[in-house]
């Protein structure tokens, strides 16, 4: 027998109570994966391969909410890379410390979107754009979904 202090076995349950919503559910409990048209589907959790793959590949949850949420700013981030790449005038030099790269930002204290840009810094996934007119055009296109993004979308539980 081990004696603990009252603190440290509450921090120990609270540490094994804590979801997120990517747990790995036991078998043969329900789990979401999103499907390829950014549907999200209902499977049970087998043990199989394909439970596997979708666990590794990080498109496993075990909340059908936290998985709408991913589906929805996953198609977001595509549609912008989409749009970036086919209104590009000219490229984006990622590499220059010369060039603007332009990218999409909310401000909270302002509550707006905006462009803005960096010329030595490449921040994991973000879409640049060639032009503060291509990122401007790309809000317009996506604003009511950026808002949603920058004010509602969570990733967990």
């Amino acid at each position: 027998e081990v004696e603990i202090s009252e603190e440290e076995y509450k921090k120990l349950q609270l540490s094994e109570e804590k979801k997120t919503g990517y747990e790995r559910v036991a078998k043969p409990s329900v789990y979401f994966y999103v499907s390829y048209n950014d549907k999200v589907d209902a499977t049970v959790e087998d043990c199989y391969d394909v439970d596997n793959e979708c666990y590794e590949s990080a498109n496993y949850y075990s909340d059908k909410t936290v998985a709408e949420n991913n589906a929805r700013a996953d198609r977001l981030m595509r549609q912008l890379r989409r749009f970036a790449v086919e209104h590009r005038k000219c490229g984006v030099n990622l590499n220059s410390t010369k060039t603007e790269k332009h990218y999409i930002c909310y401000d909270y204290e302002g509550d707006e979107l905006g462009a803005t840009f960096t010329f030595v810094a490449r921040v994991f996934g973000v879409i640049y754009f060639d032009s503060e007119e291509t990122a401007q055009a790309a809000i317009d296109e996506f604003h009511d979904e950026l808002i949603w993004y920058f004010t509602e979308y969570k990733d967990s539980l």
